[in-house]
Order: structure tokens, then C-alpha cells, then sequence
């Protein structure tokens, strides 16, 4: 017969809890960090490209990045007063 010791099980799946979860969130910031990056890369070769194909009073100054969608009107225009 074999007999656990409940509570030093309990504790140990804690801990193992506690270090994926921190294993987790590190992962969450590194992946996060590396897509602004790209998208920060992605902005200035769009801008680069578009300064280069329009003349120099349309040149783009800022690009600005919305990560969440536009809200639309019911025919799907985007509501312009809201930014």
C-alpha cells in the first residue's frame, strides 16, 4: 500500500503552476515585442514606398497603427468623426 501525501502534491502543482504561468506570460511579452517591431518595420517600408510614388506635398509624415478595427456605419463606411 502507498500512500501520498495530499498536501505536498497540492504544493508542488502550485509551484509547477506558478513557473508555466510565469514561463507563459515571458513568452506573451517576447512575441509581443516582436510583432511591434515588425509592424513598426512594415509602417516605414509602406511609408518609403508611398513617399516614393507621390509627389512631395502628399508625402506621408506619420503612420499610425490601430490595432483594433474601425467602427462602421450600417453600410460599412468607417465613422471618421470618431478619429
Amino acid at each position: 500500500m502507498v500512500h501520498f501525501d495530499r498536501e505536498e502534491m497540492e504544493q508542488k502543482i502550485k509551484e509547477m503552476k506558478s513557473s508555466i504561468s510565469s514561463k507563459v506570460d515571458e513568452t506573451v511579452e517576447e512575441f509581443t515585442l516582436v510583432v511591434d517591431q515588425a509592424i513598426d518595420e512594415l509602417a516605414a517600408e509602406l511609408q518609403i514606398y508611398v513617399n516614393s510614388r507621390v509627389n512631395k506635398m502628399s508625402h506621408i509624415q506619420l503612420l499610425v497603427s490601430h490595432p483594433e478595427p474601425f467602427t462602421k456605419t450600417a453600410t460599412k463606411k468607417i465613422k471618421r468623426y470618431l478619429y
